[in-house]
Order: C-alpha cells, then structure tokens, then sequence
C-alpha cells in the first residue's frame, strides 16, 4: 500500500461516526479534498439562531413603517436644543471671563434652598397651587461693572393639585433638574448690602415624579404623561447681606409638557429661597 493510500484510508476513518456519536444531529460539509468545514451538534446553534432572527425582523419592520427614523427625529431635535442652549450659555460665560475686572472676584460659588408655589398652567379643570421645594448649587459669574450671569444647578419639585367639578382630585408631582442661565443686575446700597434683579431663560430635565388621583398612582415621565425636556423664562430679584442672600421670583414654563393630543400644560412656579455664598 502506497503512502497516499494509507493517507485516503486516515482520512476515511476519521470522517466515520463514532461510536455513541447520533447520526442525525452530525453534519459533514466536505469544501474539497484537503479542507473539510464540520459542524457537530448543530442543536446547540439552532436555539442562538432561532432568538436572532425575531429581533432582524423587528428591527427591519421599523425601518419600513419610519418608526425607527420618526423615534431618531425626535431624540435629535430635542439633542439640538439643548446643544443650542448650552452653547448660547457657554458663549455669555466665555464672554464674562474675557471682560473681568481684576478687583472684583470672577466667579463665586454657593448653595441656596427654598419653597415652591407651583401650579401647572393650560387646559386642564380645577388647577390649584400646591407648596413644594427647591435646593440647588449657585454661580455668580462677573461680566463688567455691576454686571451678572447667574445660573447654577437646581434640584426643583413643582406641580399642581387638581379638583374638578367632576370626577376624582388628582395631584402632579414632577421633579426636574434645572439649568437657570440669566442676567443680573447688583445695585450697592451701602457696605456689603446689595439688590438683584435678573432675568432669562431656563431648562429643565424631568427625573421622576408621580401623578396620584383616587387611590392610583403613575409614573409622570415614565408612562408618557409629562415630556421630560422643559423650557421657559426666569425673573426675580433679591438682596444680598455680604455671603448670605434672599431672593424670590417666577418661572414661566413655555413649552407644552402635556403628552395627550390636544391638552395644553405648562408650568407655573413662584419661589423664595436663600441661600450662602463661598
């Protein structure tokens, strides 16, 4: 017997089934002489297969019907947004550093905490105000002369009770993290004792909440009654007492926040806080 006689019978053995070996879950797909593909046990490949395949077909049925393009417009228009806003504030910071007075302090840091009187303006029967609370961190950016750009970061709960002339009470309670970014105006009115006035835009991000009515309770941004993105105008005043302050005002929601078709919701929102500089 020649060598590539013996080679050919090798081969012939080890392509045999084995002993304990079931045919019928073995399968042999020879590519040619010298290179062979083997698949054994191909039940084990089957179920991977079997659970890819819904999700290829979901996914191409969204691409068809638009709904994972309609999804995509959506969370970029509203990216877009914020993106603007940011920048827009990014842009009046950068502005304020380039003008700074070398006597006065550039930025200064602080905390604040205070009381809410929300309510949530639109369409909506019996809307009521309701008391809730606000804390956040500070930051007085100096521009020129007695000139501001304060903004910061805000832990803020707002909402509205409901009672209508018909039907079950009901009470919203959205909580947001809010970005103020407004320009103030400080007035010296003697040693270390100054007035405020401000205003300009916020924007808001919903991070939780609840919409309670008749022994139900409803995640607000979760179950799609609240849009999360929120947007208005900020205008307020106060004094300042060397490091401490007192300041109040009112926050005047311009975006529609309601996710019915046709309902109008916006929020409405007057607070006094103080607060501490460092």
């Amino acid at each position: 017997m020649t060598d590539a006689d013996k080679l050919g019978e090798n081969r012939q053995r080890n392509d045999s089934p084995k002993p304990g070996d079931d045919p019928s879950v073995i399968l042999h797909i020879h590519v040619d002489k010298d290179n062979r593909f083997l698949y054994k046990n191909k039940e084990r490949f089957l179920p991977v297969v079997n659970n890819i395949v819904p999700v290829v077909k979901r996914f191409l049925q969204c691409i068809r019907s638009g709904e994972y393009l309609h999804r995509n417009q959506k969370q970029l228009a509203i990216m877009k947004k914020m993106k603007l806003f940011f920048t827009a504030t990014l842009v009046l910071l950068t502005i304020g550093a380039a003008q700074v007075n070398a006597q006065e302090k550039t930025v200064t840091f602080g905390v604040k905490a205070g009381a809410n009187l929300a309510t949530i303006g639109g369409d909506s029967e019996g809307a009521r105000h309701t008391f809730k609370y606000q804390a956040g961190i500070t930051v007085d950016v100096f521009l020129v002369d007695h000139l501001y750009i304060l903004t910061g970061l805000d832990f803020q709960t707002k909402g509205a009770k409901f009672k209508p002339a018909s039907g079950a009470d009901a009470k919203y309670s959205p909580m947001y993290l809010q970005l103020p970014a407004t320009l103030g105006y400080k007035f010296g009115l003697g040693s270390d004792i100054r007035l405020v006035v401000n205003a300009g835009p916020y924007l808001s991000y919903g991070i939780g909440g609840k919409a309670n009515s008749d022994g139900e309770s409803l995640k607000l941004f979760g179950d799609n009654i609240f849009k999360r993105l929120d947007y208005g105008i900020i205008g307020g005043g106060g004094v300042e007492l060397g490091r401490f302050s007192v300041s109040g005002g009112y926050d005047l929601g311009l975006r529609n926040i309601s996710h019915a078709k046709g309902a109008k919701a916006r929020n409405r929102n007057a607070y006094l806080t103080v607060g501490v500089k460092f």
